[in-house]
Parts: C-alpha cells; structure tokens; sequence
C-alpha cells in the first residue's frame, strides 16, 4: 500500500507541477497576450467609429460646400461686373426713357468697398408725371443685377402736380472677388 500512496503522491505531484508550469509557461502568458490583442481591437474599433463619424462630417460639410457655392454662382448672377457697369448705366438711362420721364440728373459716385463686393452709390433725378417715376422704380427693382433704391423722394413741381421730380438714391453692387475653385 505504500507503494500505491507513494506512486499516488508522485503522480499527484507530478500533476501538480505540471498544472503549475502549464499556468506559468502557457495560460498566463496566452490570457496577457489574448488581453493585448482584445485591447488592440477595442482601440482599432474605436478608429472605425471614429472615421465613420468623420466620414459623416465630412460628407455634411461637402453639402454644405455644394449648396454654398451654388449660392455664390446665384448672387454672382445677380451682381454686376465691373466692366459691366457702364452697360448698365446705359440700361437705367433707357428704362427711364421708357418710363416717359427726363432724365435730369444721373450722378455715380465713388465706390465704397466692402469684403467681397464695392457698393456703387448712384443719384438719379427725372422729371415727369407721377406714373413714370413709378414705372421706372418698378423697372428698376426687376432688373436681374442687384440694385437697391436706398431712398425716393417725389417732389411736385409748379405745374398744377402733373408733373413731379423724383430723386432716387441707388446702390449698385459690383463683385470684387476672384474666387477660383
């Protein structure tokens, strides 16, 4: 019986020893790696979220940068061209003519320059009935560039009120910008 009770603790220690080796020599050693590889993929994970994420903004800031370039070819439509600007202060002449009022005063001053654009201030005096002074404000105000009547004043001649003299303070917006894509 000894024998087996020796045999028995041999074997027992043996197991032993070998549970402990396995555990030093290969488990403990497998769980740090398999905890680096799990620390590797949650931080490779949070990459991914982190790109979608980006690729979200990303494709945000594209629209934006699509409908804010479409708004600048519209008001660049709208705006006048330098070299444009004697066209259309030949094209305000003829609208007054049209409206069937004198042209007595037709007076640009200097442009005031602003960031992307130089207002072009204009004074513009007619004389004639009340409803030419009215035709050409509406004519002005349908014209596709951007001119704003900044001030109007009618004033009655001495001719019975047939007659009125309409003072009109424009502003005339010139683009100054070279924006390039």
């Amino acid at each position: 019986m000894r024998r087996f009770e020796r045999s028995g603790l041999l074997l027992v220690g043996g197991l032993a020893t070998a549970a402990s080796l396995f555990l030093a020599l290969v488990f403990v050693p497998g769980m740090k790696r398999l905890r680096t590889i799990r620390e590797n993929l949650d931080q490779k994970r949070a990459v991914v979220r982190r790109d979608a994420e980006l690729q979200r903004t990303i494709d945000a800031l594209q629209d934006e940068l699509r409908s804010t370039a479409a708004y600048v070819q519209r008001w660049r439509g709208r705006t006048t061209r330098r070299d444009e600007l004697g066209l259309l202060y030949g094209k305000i002449s003829d609208l007054a003519t049209a409206a069937g009022v004198t042209t007595t005063r037709f007076e640009p001053e200097t442009a005031v320059a602003l960031e992307t654009l130089e207002r072009v201030p204009l004074t513009l005096s007619v004389q004639g009935p009340s409803g030419g002074s009215q035709r050409l404000i509406a004519s002005l105000e349908q014209l596709p560039k951007l001119i704003w009547v900044d001030e109007a004043k009618l004033l009655a001649t001495s001719d019975g009120g047939e007659t009125v003299q309409c003072e009109l303070k424009l502003s005339i917006f010139v683009d100054r910008t070279k924006i390039s894509d």
